[in-house]
């Protein structure tokens, strides 16, 4: 019999409590700080994406796996596998403090009946670079599916273009870089592991970090190239994430060639999806001004659930005859 499960990431835009934690630049997400942040909105926050994870839900099956970029710390992920609709669930937490100034990470969630956890690690891209900017690491957390089949998952949140896309390059050609070497090491001690890579990569498909560097092909060539799932939503001139009118595809799934050709797990359809819900859309006067739903513009409160649009996957299991 198949099984199915669903693997998502969200960039969750800013999910802080509201404490001032000594050693981060977090003052603005305070009920004092600029922001007005309270614990009313706090909770507003965690009520939008409990509503976007239940709604990536396949009938009545939650996502078995979910990265998720921008969360400040493990409190945060607490209460947000404590909502009342995610409790039941039983999702387990994977996290780990990064160097970021502002102290946003990322992490995975993950329910233990379909994937067990096996063992992680942080992967450090910025001593590639010989420079120090506080730079999120790459979360690599290995488990098995049901079947036992091995499955590596790396979470990333790749530097920002803020300062300019060509002025930080270097710092995404860096993560590519060594996200690519970990891959390699993974498939060297087992070919038939399944590579499931996730982020917001600040980049698109196209990107020098992402197509040079990481080595990420449009389509899968053998079972070990690392294949870019947001090839097909980019040139349909659509994306993850919107500025200025522009559509960003920075948020992607990459899949090891196995899991699209002849493996044991394989895409369903060999897509990606975007959570598009019309709640999650903000849709103003004018006809085409259309973005993501988000909690802040500049420092005026929206209410909304992110600057990013969650994206997903369906993983179906072929057992042998």
């Amino acid at each position: 019999m198949k099984t199915e499960i669903t693997c998502a990431f969200y960039n969750v835009e800013n999910l802080f409590d509201t404490f001032n934690e000594p050693g981060k630049v977090d003052e603005d997400y305070t009920p004092e700080g600029d922001l007005r942040w309270d614990q009313f909105r706090y909770q507003k926050k965690l009520d939008r994406i409990a509503d976007v994870i239940f709604g990536m839900a396949k009938s009545t099956q939650l996502p078995a796996v979910i990265g998720l970029c921008e969360v400040e710390n493990r409190g945060v992920l607490e209460d947000l596998t404590s909502h009342p609709a995610l409790k039941h669930a039983g999702y387990k937490i994977v996290h780990e403090e990064s160097r970021d100034v502002r102290g946003i990470d990322v992490a995975l969630l993950y329910l233990p009946e379909s994937f067990t956890y096996l063992q992680h690690e942080q992967i450090n891209f910025e001593v590639l670079t010989h420079s120090e900017f506080h730079a999120r690491d790459i979360l690599h957390v290995v488990g098995e599916l049901p079947d036992g089949a091995e499955m590596n998952v790396f979470v990333n949140h790749w530097p920002s273009r803020r300062a300019g896309k060509h002025d930080t390059e270097f710092k995404r050609v860096a993560a590519g870089t060594a996200l690519r070497l970990a891959i390699n090491k993974v498939q060297e001690n087992n070919e038939e592991a399944l590579i499931l890579v996730m982020g917001d990569f600040n980049d698109e498909p196209h990107d020098k970090s992402i197509r040079s560097a990481l080595h990420a092909q449009e389509s899968a060539t053998n079972d070990k190239a690392l294949v870019n799932l947001g090839w097909p939503i980019l040139k349909d001139d659509s994306g993850t994430s919107e500025h200025d009118g522009d559509w960003f595809m920075f948020d992607q799934f990459m899949v090891s060639g196995n899991m699209l050709r002849r493996g044991k797990w394989l895409v369903r359809n060999g897509e990606m999806l975007m959570y598009k819900d019309d709640d999650v859309i903000f849709k103003g006067s004018h006809r085409h001004e259309v973005k993501p739903n988000r909690t802040y513009v500049g420092d005026n409160y929206k209410g909304g659930y992110s600057d990013h649009l969650a994206i997903y996957l369906h993983l179906v299991s072929h057992p042998p005859r």
